[in-house]
């Protein structure tokens, strides 16, 4: 019986992670236009899981952040992949987790300078919430997420999360449990626990600072 530990990504934050955004509706727009950006952001969630659907395992943080930086822009074409205030590439430089669990005790979540910076990307954009669709995937050096360990078992978490954007005071940016995250790297302690062809989804809700980027059709 396999058993599994997850890590909570990414992104966190929001846009924090950079945040990607991915999902699409029948009636999505095929521009975006992001204002009262131009600036630093940061973003905190209380309630990142992951899970393993396959083993019926479970990773949680009680507190994931991220920071970065995001540009304005006006009826770009989507799919588009947000800048950093002033037009540098990466919106989302720096994401971290702490109070992390799991089914074996506690976990240690890191997320390795290399593995940043993140990449948000919005595919689709709608007048009513939320307003926008996408993903977050990793644009660093090595290609990943973050790197998890449970008593002998260390992986990496690697892939795209699906996320969505709503205008407004909270929950902004929400991991909505798809995607294409997958172990990657691991170890020989992990045998029995996690498998490369394990697919993980990723939730959470991460609050953005500063409430006055919106993103419209």
């Amino acid at each position: 019986m396999r058993k599994h530990v997850i890590r909570a990504l990414l992104v966190g934050g929001a846009a924090a992670a950079a945040v990607a955004l991915v999902g699409g509706q029948a009636s999505a727009a095929t521009t975006v236009t992001i204002t009262g950006a131009n600036t630093s952001f940061s973003a905190v969630s209380t309630d990142t899981t992951l899970g393993d659907p396959t083993s019926g395992q479970s990773f949680s943080c009680t507190n994931s952040t991220s920071s970065g930086s995001i540009a304005n822009v006006t009826s770009a074409a989507t799919p588009f992949t947000t800048t950093q205030s002033g037009g540098a590439a990466h919106s989302i430089t720096g994401l971290s987790f702490s109070g992390c669990t799991s089914s074996f005790g506690s976990a240690t979540v890191t997320v390795p300078a290399a593995d940043l910076p993140d990449d948000l990307t919005i595919n689709s954009t709608s007048t009513t919430a939320p307003q926008a669709t996408g993903f977050v995937q990793t644009a660093g050096t090595a290609g990943l997420l973050a790197h998890i360990s449970v008593l002998t078992c260390t992986f990496d978490v690697a892939g795209q999360a699906d996320a969505t954007w709503t205008d407004g005071t909270s929950a902004q940016l929400t991991f909505t449990g798809g995607g294409t995250l997958h172990p990657a790297n691991i170890s020989a302690g992990c045998f029995g626990l996690v498998s490369s062809t394990d697919t993980f989804t990723f939730n959470g809700h991460f609050n953005v600072t500063p409430t006055t980027i919106n993103v419209t059709p």
